[in-house]
């Protein structure tokens, strides 16, 4: 188990400096740092393009691990401090573990994260996200054995800035 999240811990990494790389060049690149359900507190890298970002995410929970990758786009509102809009929808896909999670020994489930959200930028370059969504879990295994699919609510608040 742990050699397995340490595997998608060192893949989220080397994906972080293949992108950190040549996106550094752009001026559209940020980090994000957060917390929220399921991905716990984790850091993430993205790229902003006009209305769009893609991101990738690693949660850094001791006994809640979770990667992923999200893109989303902006699409309603106004802000003051940026062009782009306030008002985003986002879809990503996960894959979250955990240990000694509420009743279960060991949970783990790769899911897909529909989520709506709301950007409140401080200046700039510098802004706090909200939001909330729901998730499709299409592989989940509880101690061990597998449970088949199931849905979820998925929630998040980050704090983001831009270079």
């Amino acid at each position: 188990m742990k050699q397995k999240i340490l595997k998608a811990g060192g893949l989220a990494a080397v994906l972080v400096m293949v992108m950190a790389a040549p996106l550094h060049s752009q001026s559209n690149i940020g980090i994000a740092a957060g917390g929220g359900f399921p991905e716990a507190s984790h850091l993430g890298l993205r790229y902003h393009w006009q209305q769009t970002n893609v991101g990738v995410y690693y949660g850094l929970a001791e006994d809640w691990r979770s990667a992923g990758i999200a893109m989303g786009f902006h699409l309603f509102g106004y802000s003051k401090h940026t062009p782009t809009k306030p008002i985003y929808f986002k879809a990503g896909i996960f894959s979250n573990r955990g240990e000694n999670f509420f009743f279960w020994e060991r949970l783990k489930y790769n899911s897909l994260e529909l989520r709506a959200g709301y950007t409140i930028n401080f200046s700039p370059r510098f802004g706090l996200e909200l939001e909330a969504g729901p998730a499709i879990a299409f592989r989940l295994e509880l101690d061990n054995k597998y449970r088949g699919a199931g849905f979820a609510a998925g929630f998040a608040g980050r704090f983001f800035v831009k270079f």
